[in-house]
């Protein structure tokens, strides 16, 4: 019986050291996984980093683009005139262009020809015997 003992007592030490040794296997291959998965976290953290600077940059690309357009909105209103209460069908026989040129022409007493006015148009609904 005292051997039986011993060989049972060996048998779950064997055992034991058997589950000792899947433990270690297992251990080991989870720290690897969490190894690898360390190296990805870190590389997948510089990519972030990376593509922060350049959506930043991009965004300081697009706000100094907004700052421009407004910039050339307001440029090219400057280059505008609105005349009021001119008579309705008085350019006939004209371009509203040639009409506009020769008006200003004689007013302004300034030599202009229709190729000084980009476009001209008038503004707003026809109402009868109201000028636009």
């Amino acid at each position: 019986m005292v051997m039986a003992d011993g060989s049972d007592k060996l048998d779950k030490l064997d055992s034991l050291s058997k589950k000792m040794d899947n433990l270690n296997a297992s251990v080991t291959s989870i720290g690897a996984r969490l190894d690898l998965n360390e190296a990805n976290l870190f590389e997948q953290s510089n990519k972030l980093e990376a593509q922060e600077l350049v959506i930043k940059a991009l965004d300081n690309k697009l706000e100094e683009a907004l700052i421009t357009i407004d910039d050339l909105e307001n440029r090219s209103r400057r280059r505008n005139l609105r005349l009021l209460h001119l008579p309705e069908k008085s350019e006939a026989g004209y371009s509203m262009d040639a009409y506009l040129a020769k008006i200003l022409s004689s007013l302004l007493s300034i030599p202009l020809n229709e190729n000084n006015i980009e476009i001209a148009h008038r503004i707003g609904p026809l109402v009868k015997n109201v000028a636009r």
